[in-house]
């Protein structure tokens, strides 16, 4: 088996009421970024599953998961993850890393 190979996550529904924010979470987003999440996923669809624990409680995808309630959809997609305590933080500081920024250069030449 190939160690530095990522193994493939398999997305579940889950029913959105099951899923609840975490009391750490650092990331903020504007209400036009926001708004910008909502059409994404009207567009091109829920393409990103929220991370979760077993429990529900949600260590990557806040955002997408406040969207989801203010539209109305009843279920969304979950990645389980085993994560609890130090763990479960250190997930969610390293997804919101990974998100990264736009170099505002390279963004108004695709824009322009």
């Amino acid at each position: 088996m190939e160690t530095n190979k990522p193994r493939v996550l398999e997305a579940e529904m889950w029913p959105i009421e099951r899923l609840r924010p975490n009391t750490w979470n650092p990331n903020v987003m504007d209400d036009k970024t926001f708004e910008l999440t909502k059409l994404s996923m009207i567009e091109e669809g829920f393409s990103d599953p929220i991370d979760v624990d077993p429990t529900g409680l949600i260590l990557d995808g806040e955002h997408r998961w406040k969207a989801a309630l203010e539209m109305g959809i009843k279920e969304v997609p979950v990645f389980v993850k085993e994560r609890y305590g130090d763990d479960a933080v250190i997930t969610t500081i390293r997804k919101d890393r990974t998100h990264g920024e736009p170099d505002l250069v390279n963004l108004s030449e695709i824009v322009g």
